[in-house]
């Protein structure tokens, strides 16, 4: 919401001014903590990342288990990890775990593991919001049709999808299913660069890394939640 609206409807709003410089100093020290686990990392907003750690030998579980609390006791912050074969259902299982994981006035510390060969399995019964391009207009449009689940997707022929929805519609059905082919991007060319908050302030192609994202490769998804930050010393 933008902050001239709020003002609007809360004329007792209390405004808190924002750290930008030191929020930028968190993130990077989360991310060199990221770099140095795989250099199959693509920063996607301050506070998120997506990892491809399939060469990793040692137990992910247990690796992904140590990196939560690593950024919890050297960075003091909360963090939700999802893991799974690609970038969309990592991203779905941090977002479940981040749910399930909350407390009452607690940040959420989740994490959430899908097996390889479960994916569709994970998503069925979950809300058809969750899942990538479906917005408020295409949600609405999809609850017409009966539909209220990602599992509700899954089970519509692709080729009817395809004919209310377009391309769109292809995408719906493969998401579904669990399936997410998009590699890890690792290099940025920056276009150009604004004074709006840190998740906007570059603008910037992307190049794909040169390593492809094949089938069954183990995806990271990190997310670390917005806290209070100490003081600067």
């Amino acid at each position: 919401m933008p902050m001239s609206r709020a003002v609007r409807l809360c004329r007792d709003l209390i405004i808190v001014p924002g750290r930008h410089r030191l929020y930028s100093e968190y993130s990077e020290k989360v991310m060199e903590k990221l770099r140095a686990l795989t250099p199959l990392v693509e920063q996607i907003s301050i506070d998120e990342a997506f990892l491809d750690i399939t060469d990793i030998q040692a137990d992910k579980t247990r690796l992904a288990l140590d990196l939560q609390r690593s950024i919890r006791t050297e960075l003091d912050l909360p963090s939700s990890l999802g893991i799974a074969s690609n970038k969309l259902v990592a991203k779905i299982a941090t977002e479940v775990g981040k749910k399930s994981s909350r407390k009452k006035n607690e940040p959420p510390f989740g994490f959430t593991v899908v097996p390889a060969g479960e994916e569709a399995k994970f998503l069925a019964p979950l809300p058809a919001d969750m899942l990538w391009g479906v917005g408020p207009k295409t949600s609405a449009r999809l609850a017409e049709l009966g539909i209220h689940t990602i599992g509700d997707i899954a089970a519509w022929p692709e080729k009817e999808l395809v004919n209310l929805f377009g391309e769109n519609g292809r995408d719906l059905w493969r998401h579904a299913n669990g399936m997410d082919d998009r590699p890890i991007v690792t290099e940025y060319e920056t276009k150009s660069i604004s004074q709006r908050p840190p998740s906007a302030w570059i603008s910037a192609t992307r190049r794909r890394s040169k390593k492809p994202c094949a089938n069954r490769r183990a995806m990271w998804r990190v997310n670390c939640g917005r806290t209070t930050l100490p003081e600067k010393r």
